[in-house]
C-alpha cells in the first residue's frame, strides 16, 4: 500500500517583518493558540527589539504604526495600541499564553523577552522552508 503526496511549492519574497510575524502565527497555529492582530505585532516588535524593559516597550507599541495595507487602515487604528495600559494588559495576556517571558517585580523593572522556545529568526536575509505533512489513510 502506497501514500500519493503532492508537493506544493510557494515561494514568496516578503519582508522582514512579515517573515516574523508568519514565523509567529506559524508556531501560534500549530499550538491552537489564538492571539489578535495587535498581539502579533507586538510580537513582532519585541522579537526584533530583543529583551527591553516593560514601560519603554508599551511606548513604543503605541507610537509604532500598524503594518497592514492602506486600503485597510483606519485612522483609528494607526497604532499598534492606543494606550499604554492597554499594551501592558496585552502584555500580560501573551505571559500567561507563554508567548513571551519576564523577569522582575515593579513596573519600571520589569524586563520582557520571546520566549526563546519559539525559536523566531529575525535575520534580515533568510529562507524559511517548512514542510507540512497531511496523510489520509484510506478507510479498510
Amino acid at each position: 500500500m502506497t501514500t500519493k503526496v503532492k508537493q506544493v511549492p510557494i515561494r514568496q519574497r516578503v519582508s522582514r517583518w512579515n517573515l516574523i510575524r508568519f514565523q509567529i502565527l506559524t508556531w501560534c497555529f500549530l499550538r491552537n493558540i489564538q492571539v489578535t492582530n495587535a498581539d502579533i505585532e507586538a510580537l513582532v516588535l519585541l522579537s526584533i527589539l530583543g529583551r527591553t524593559k516593560l514601560t519603554s516597550f508599551c511606548e513604543q507599541l503605541c507610537t509604532t504604526e500598524l503594518n497592514i495595507s492602506h486600503k485597510h487602515k483606519r485612522e483609528d487604528f494607526k497604532y499598534i495600541f492606543n494606550s499604554k495600559q492597554s499594551a501592558r494588559n496585552a502584555m500580560s495576556k501573551l505571559h500567561e499564553l507563554g508567548l513571551i517571558k519576564r523577569e522582575g517585580k515593579n513596573k519600571s523593572n520589569i524586563n520582557l523577552w520571546l520566549n526563546p522556545e519559539m525559536d523566531i529568526y529575525t535575520d534580515q536575509n533568510l529562507l524559511i522552508n517548512y514542510q507540512f505533512l497531511s496523510i489520509d489513510t484510506p478507510e479498510s
